[in-house]
């Protein structure tokens, strides 16, 4: 894909060193973008988590929105985002400056950043994603967030260490069934009301027109998420893992 990538007890020790002029290395180095592959026509990405030498390292943290289009786009890259939704191009384009940017601080809003833009975190069944899975002892790990559409239609999951983690949509709504849960491309999708509380991670079709075959796509971007000395986040800057297509549920 062509995508442009742009303690408690120790506070105070911490603090008294930092106070006498030794650098503080709350700076958080994103996942490089090289360390992520999207293959089997844009229905799994393998990222490979880096090493994270830092006290302030929490978890890693995965965003995502869905885009429900009209087209089928097999090969995706960002000179098609706009034929998909113009939304993805939007929120595409609100994100680059942003994404693998050497600039970012400890001070940058990247949660605000995601959710202002309705994205949110990914979910697991069975497991908290980022206590369990994706904490500071997930480093140097490689991950893979299989969507392949499979005959016994899997739903779409991810794998670590070959442990298949079923994927939850955190933006979904409690409302809703657990299969309309996972990350298939089911007609609940077209559920817009009450939109507080059902599908807020969905961004549907627009326009005029929105009938006819319905495709489902998947952006997922992901994050370092740590903490400052006075007790704030830190973000590193995000890294795009790329757009993936959602298998059908029937």
């Amino acid at each position: 894909m062509k995508f442009l990538r742009n303690g408690a007890l120790l506070a105070p020790f911490l603090l008294a060193l930092l106070s006498c002029g030794i650098e503080d290395y709350t700076f958080l180095s994103p996942v490089l973008s090289g360390n992520i592959r999207v293959e089997d026509i844009n229905s799994k990405a393998t990222i490979i988590l880096p090493n994270v030498n830092s006290y302030y390292f929490n978890h890693f943290t995965i965003y995502y929105r869905i885009y429900i289009s009209n087209t089928d786009v097999p090969s995706i890259n960002d000179g098609n985002l706009g034929s998909i939704s113009t939304t993805l191009q939007q929120d595409y384009n609100a994100f680059l400056p942003y994404v693998n940017s050497d600039s970012n601080n400890a001070s940058t809003p990247i949660g605000n950043l995601f959710t202002n833009r309705k994205y949110q975190t990914l979910a697991l069944e069975g497991a908290d994603i980022e206590r369990d899975i994706l904490s500071d002892n997930a480093t140097g790990e490689t991950i893979i967030l299989d969507f392949i559409k499979t005959p016994d239609k899997l739903p779409p999951a991810l794998v670590i260490n070959n442990t298949r983690y079923v994927l939850y949509r955190n933006g979904a709504g409690l409302l809703l069934p657990v299969d309309d849960l996972r990350f298939f491309n089911s007609t609940t999708l077209n559920t817009t009301v009450p939109t507080e509380t059902i599908n807020v991670d969905v961004a549907n079709i627009t326009g005029t027109n929105t009938s006819g075959t319905r495709y489902t796509y998947v952006a997922l971007y992901i994050v370092l998420v740590g903490t400052d000395p006075n007790f704030s986040p830190i973000y590193s800057a995000p890294t795009f893992v790329g757009i993936l297509h959602l298998p059908d549920q029937s």
